[in-house]
């Protein structure tokens, strides 16, 4: 089966593509990075209620393995993303979360960041690379 390797954050954008993803025969593999938000407590709780809830559905066809965490201070620094991070921010707002995933990413390689249209980061994401939707690759 396909692993499927998802930066899950126990919000609804992430989620819901782990819902939609319990329907097909594949193996998720979901990832968490915590950073000491004051809201990550409640996320990990999320994500092991949802994870226990979709195992015991009996629609599932998929395999969830458990969620990996890792700590922000783990992931190796790049200097190359930190750089082009800053020069974005010169122009235009970027939640800093997303230099971090972008060097979280570069050594994890296949991983899906799941955000919606309406969302700054995929506009932002959109004027500066590229965007993948549901197998399509969309450049700018």
């Amino acid at each position: 089966m396909k692993i499927i390797n998802i930066l899950w954050t126990g919000g609804w954008d992430s989620t819901f593509r782990i819902i939609v993803l319990a329907q097909k025969k594949c193996i998720i593999q979901p990832y968490y990075i915590r950073d000491k938000r004051k809201s990550e407590k409640h996320e990990l709780e999320a994500i092991k209620t949802i994870t226990n809830d979709l195992r015991q559905n009996p629609t599932t066809k998929c395999i969830i393995n458990d969620v990996i965490t890792m700590n922000v201070t783990e992931i190796e620094v790049n200097s190359e993303i930190t750089d082009s991070y800053e020069n974005i921010l010169k122009k235009d707002y970027f939640g800093s979360q997303y230099e971090w995933i972008a060097r979280f990413a570069k050594i994890n390689k296949n991983i899906e960041l799941t955000i919606h249209k309406d969302d700054m980061a995929y506009k932002i994401i959109k004027k500066y690379g590229d965007v993948k939707k549901n197998g399509r690759l969309y450049k700018r």
